[in-house]
């Protein structure tokens, strides 16, 4: 993406413009970007002035493309040699058929940055001069702009990257999670392009995708600076699959910042139904078996705590058996047992059985 930049006032390079005493004398000025970047483009101004008292025909303007440049010809004035493209290093001249005393002319030079441009370059140089056979003053026939080369984005960068979101079994449908970002500084418009190697789900369309026969699918989505969209794409795998699921998502942009990071990759093995660990028919039975038994002595066991903790009422009978005596086989049966006493009662009797006397406290 080209453009000129504009954040910061153009510079240039003073040199003195005090008229000559007699004869022709041509100086030049430069006036350009502080800053710049890969693929920007750069216009140089030229400012030639006559500072003689004669009139100067067939001012010669000489120009030499920048390192890591390219020359446009879209931009600059008509009149330079030099073709359009034209690479680093090429000399360029524009002739001026007259310059009378005291008057001045802008001419425009423009060059294309390079993208990319080599990590240990931090500036673009460009020196520009004039001549004239009758020139009384060469001191002031050339300038020099050196223009520092950022190399952070400052157009679009679209950044791609993918997961799968569920384990890739024949015979299923999986979901991706396409996410794409935009990294750089403006906003971009970039189609995401999709080619699994298992034909995309048909409900695909209802996501924004189109396919085409050859299985590719596309969306064309908007990226703002810093914005982060999510894209969901299905593909269905077929019974008895054994080949890998291979996936290719990419988002190529004219004039990114940033090619390497427009494409993800993914290559997943099928998983197979028979590899998912199962329980056998036996295996079944027997732990139903093991539940049944624990809840079973379980059971049991809560109900003979709970007989062995019933007490009787208050003041029912109990029945009792006397063991019979030697050489007898009946029966004796013990005398009963007086009822308790009111104060015993009172004085907190378990169920009608007087309290033990108590002995001295203890201190």
């Amino acid at each position: 993406m080209s453009r000129i930049l504009t954040t910061t006032p153009p510079r240039s390079i003073d040199i003195p413009l005090e008229p000559s005493a007699a004869g022709v004398d041509v100086a030049l000025r430069m006036i350009g970007p502080d800053f710049t970047g890969p693929g920007d483009l750069i216009s140089y101004r030229l400012i030639v002035t006559n500072l003689g008292d004669a009139t100067a025909a067939g001012v010669n303007v000489r120009e030499a493309v920048p390192g890591h440049t390219t020359f446009t010809a879209a931009h600059p004035d008509a009149g330079w040699s030099c073709p359009d493209s034209a690479p680093a290093g090429t000399a360029c001249v524009l002739t001026i058929s007259s310059l009378d005393p005291g008057d001045s002319l802008t001419l425009t030079f423009g060059v294309a940055v390079d993208r990319p441009v080599p990590l240990s370059v931090h500036s673009i140089d460009n020196t520009a001069s004039v001549a004239h056979p009758d020139d009384e003053n060469s001191a002031n026939d050339s300038a020099f702009l050196s223009t520092t080369l950022s190399h952070l984005p400052t157009g679009p960068d679209v950044a791609i990257s993918k997961q799968l979101g569920d384990s890739p079994i024949a015979g299923t449908t999986v979901r991706y999670l396409i996410t794409v970002m935009n990294l750089g500084k403006t906003a971009a418009t970039v189609t995401v392009f999709e080619r699994p190697s298992y034909p995309p789900a048909p409900f695909v369309g209802e996501y924004g995708w189109t396919c085409d026969d050859e299985l590719e699918c596309s969306q064309q989505v908007s990226v703002e600076p810093g914005e982060t969209i999510i894209l969901d794409f299905f593909v269905d795998i077929p019974e008895g699959a054994v080949d890998p699921l291979v996936n290719e998502a990419s988002a190529p942009l004219p004039g990114d910042e940033n090619s390497g990071n427009n494409a993800a990759f993914t290559h997943d093995d099928l998983i197979s139904i028979h590899d998912i660990p199962t329980i056998s028919p036996l295996g079944v039975v027997l732990l139903a078996g093991f539940v049944l038994a624990t809840a079973f002595v379980f059971i049991r066991r809560r109900r003979s705590l709970s007989g062995s903790r019933a007490l009787p009422e208050p003041g029912a009978s109990v029945p009792t058996h006397a063991a019979p005596l030697h050489g007898s086989a009946t029966p004796v049966a013990r005398s009963p047992r007086p009822p308790p006493s009111q104060k015993g009662t009172e004085e907190g009797s378990f169920r009608g059985t007087p309290l033990l006397p108590q002995g001295p406290e203890i201190p």
